[in-house]
Order: structure tokens, then sequence, then C-alpha cells
């Protein structure tokens, strides 16, 4: 009986508080939390195959001058044929000194002087030994110059002036392998009587053949008919 007067007495208190509207709870604010960097995976940049442009440094030296090629030769003037006809006239009919100071002309022509070289041939017999010094020096340098000069060279060898004989072969000497048509006379001058002109024809032959068999004369001749 207690009991059932005690839940009439709770309906009838809930019943008289059921028209009270609630009131509203406050909402505590909520924050946004902040992400966690340090458990966030980091992301890396593949690489590229376009290669990153880089500055290139120059250096800043003072470039040096380049120097200036050297100038030309100067050309060889033109010697006419009247001007070697007068040197070739003072060479053959001047005094002591002319005839000296033409063959030194004559040879700082070149080959320009080719139509004086038959007197100078000649001129390598002159009395004066200053004009023949003069004469042979000339012969000496426009010889390997000019083709036509050798057959002259071969006529001389012949002169019976053993000086000119020596002078000659020493000429041919100097000349070298382009007188090889010259080893005939030049192996009959291995037994002239002058010792000048027996050791001139050795000193030759030895520099256009390239042989050497001294003095022997028959050895020479031998390798010689064996060439051709």
């Amino acid at each position: 009986m207690k009991t059932l007067s005690l839940l009439v007495l709770v309906t009838i208190l809930l019943l008289s508080c059921g028209g009270a509207e609630p009131e509203p709870t406050a909402l505590a604010p909520t924050s946004t939390p902040e992400p966690d960097v340090t458990n966030t995976p980091v992301v890396l940049a593949e690489p590229t195959d376009t290669p990153v442009p880089t500055a290139t440094l120059r250096p800043t030296s003072t470039p040096t001058a380049t120097p200036l090629p050297p100038p030309p030769p100067s050309p060889t003037p033109l010697i006419s044929a009247e001007q070697i006809e007068q040197l070739v006239r003072a060479l053959v009919e001047g005094d002591e000194e002319t005839r000296r100071a033409a063959a030194e002309q004559l040879a700082a022509m070149g080959p320009q002087a080719e139509q004086a070289l038959p007197a100078l041939m000649a001129a390598l017999s002159d009395p004066n030994p200053e004009v023949r010094a003069a004469v042979g020096e000339a012969v000496r340098t426009l010889a390997p110059q000019i083709r036509s000069a050798l057959p002259l060279l071969v006529e001389a060898m012949s002169n019976p002036d053993p000086a000119v004989q020596a002078t000659v072969a020493e000429i041919l000497r100097v000349i070298g392998p382009q007188a090889m048509e010259a080893v005939p006379v030049l192996l009959g001058a291995l037994t002239d009587g002058d010792p000048a002109v027996q050791q001139g024809a050795l000193e030759a032959l030895r520099a256009i053949t390239a042989q050497d068999f001294g003095m022997d004369v028959e050895a020479w001749r031998q390798w010689w008919e064996e060439q051709q």
C-alpha cells in the first residue's frame, strides 16, 4: 500500500513539472585540432632530366696582342738584257777593278744572269787572281740555279789550266747529284797530273754519287759502268 502511494505521488510531481521548458544547456566552444606535422610524410619533388642553366664565368684577363706576320719579301727587280750585255762587256774589256765589279754584280742577279754564263766561264782564266776569285764565286753562286750551266762546266773541265779545272770541280761538288752527267770527265780528272785537280775531282764524285772508292780509278769506272 505504501509503495502504491509513492508511485502516485511521483507521477503527480512529474506531471506538474512537464509544462516548464528546460533551460538550454550552454555548449562549450570546440576548437579545431591543429594538424600533427610530425607524423605527416614529406613528399620530395621528383628529379627532372632538364638541366638547370648555370652561369658561366669567363676569364677577365686582358687578351694578348697577336703578332703581325712578317712583310713579304721585296720582289727581285727585273734586269734587262741590255744591262747584262753591258756587264759582260765590262767583264771582258774593262780594267781589273771593272772586271771584278762586273763579276760581283752578275752573281747578285741570280738566274737572270744566265746569258752571261759563257763569259763568266771564260773569265775563270783571267790573269788577275782577284778577278778570278770574283768570277769563280759568281759561277759557284749561279751554276746551281741555272740548268744550262752544267754543260759549260763539263766543257771547262778540259781547260788546260789546272786552276780552272780545280775551280770547276769544286763547283760541281756544290751542285751535287744534279751534276751526274759530269761523272765521266771527273773520272778522267782522277788521273790528272795536278794533285789539286785530282782532289777536286774526288770530292766532286763523292758529293755527286754518294760513293767513295778513294783514288781507285778502276773501282770508280766499274761502278759507273754498272749504273749505265
